[in-house]
């Protein structure tokens, strides 16, 4: 039996579901300034974490644990790569995946 979505997941799943599509809007754009702006591998290293930051939100919109432990791997891995890259860092960028994450935590006992 699936569990009832709670409010709180819901908004966030549509909330990261536009972003992602505004994303996936502009990724030729995206890739190429990317690519250029910071080294030529960077490009296909962010179609990957965006390919499983769309898997980890599915997951999550389907109350399954396995989304929850995704996203946490994809945001660690992302931030890491971008520190060790020296790309721009925001207290936003970093405060919004940990606040995701927690939520996925806190629900977790309710996913399957």
């Amino acid at each position: 039996m699936q569990q009832k979505r709670p409010l709180a997941i819901t908004i966030i799943c549509l909330i990261a579901f536009l972003a992602l599509g505004v994303s996936l809007f502009m990724l030729p754009s995206l890739y190429r300034t990317l690519t250029t702006t910071y080294a030529s591998w960077y490009g296909p290293v962010w179609l990957v974490s965006l390919a499983l930051s769309i898997a980890s939100l599915i997951g999550y919109w389907r109350m399954k644990k396995w989304g929850v432990f995704l996203y946490i791997l994809t945001a660690v891995g992302s931030t890491a790569i971008g520190v060790q890259q020296g790309l721009p860092f925001t207290w936003l960028g970093l405060a919004a995946p940990l606040f995701v994450s927690i939520l996925g935590l806190v629900y977790l006992r309710r996913m399957t």
